[in-house]
């Protein structure tokens, strides 16, 4: 019984010389209310009792389909690293690793900057491939582009693979990438042109790339490590480490 059924009974026993004055149906009117209280009482703890197993009913389903889902997260997720670790290496293979880096070093640099950025290490992979088809950006010149090219994806909202094709392009050939460049809004005069073209016959190709990345660096630079210290980059960047 409930605390309020308990106090009815309770004030019936006290006012007992009340009642005894009563008639028979008026006495018949109180018993019914006791009862009518009664039967609350059992009706709310079944009510009680069935919304917890229905609880439990639906915690259980939910947790059986979060659980399928992570399954599945999982799976997606290494099928995708299988894929960016067989592209890089055979990127790797067909270049004759060129550009100075082993397939574990490029992964080293992944992660580096997956700790700096918003980007995730399989993003930087897929990057990677795809610079590596550009045999002209090689040593120190290769991490650089990347850099260049995830400020580049971060300032323009575009995703890394096609910052990374543009950059890669200005570069393989500084002379014609500052043209493709001027397309996108870039302003190189022609004495910078002239001075690219001048340095790639003469086989300073490093030199004439330092052009490009002066310019990219004042329009862009910094702009992906800014963005992974925001709150918001934060959190994908937890999300990046826990896939």
């Amino acid at each position: 019984m409930s605390a309020l059924g308990s106090l009815v009974v309770k004030l019936a026993l006290e006012y007992a010389q009340f009642t005894q004055g009563l008639n028979k149906s008026e006495q018949e009117a109180l018993k019914h209310a006791k009862n009518v209280q009664d039967t609350y009482d059992k009706m709310a703890a079944g009510i009680k009792n069935t919304a917890v197993a229905v609880g439990a009913a639906i915690a259980g389903a939910v947790s059986i389909a979060g659980l399928a889902a992570g399954l599945a997260k999982i799976r997606e997720e290494t099928v995708n690293a299988e894929n960016e670790q067989a592209q890089l290496a055979a990127a790797l293979k067909s270049t004759g690793e060129s550009a100075g880096f082993s397939r574990d070093q490029l992964n080293d640099m992944a992660s580096s900057m997956e700790q700096i950025t918003t980007y995730s290490a399989g993003e930087v992979n897929q990057a990677q491939a795809r610079l590596l088809a550009y045999t002209n950006i090689v040593g120190d010149q290769f991490p650089r582009a990347i850099k260049a090219a995830m400020d580049m994806g971060t300032r323009l909202g575009t995703n890394l693979n096609q910052s990374m094709e543009s950059v890669a392009k200005a570069l393989d050939k500084p002379s014609t990438g500052m043209q493709s460049l001027q397309r996108q809004g870039f302003k190189f005069t022609e004495t910078q042109i002239e001075m690219a073209k001048a340095l790639e016959n003469a086989g300073k190709l490093a030199e004439a790339q330092e052009i490009v990345f002066a310019e990219l660096e004042v329009a862009y630079g910094g702009a992906a490590e800014a963005a992974r210290d925001t709150l918001g980059g934060a959190l994908t960047a937890v999300g990046n480490t826990i896939n």
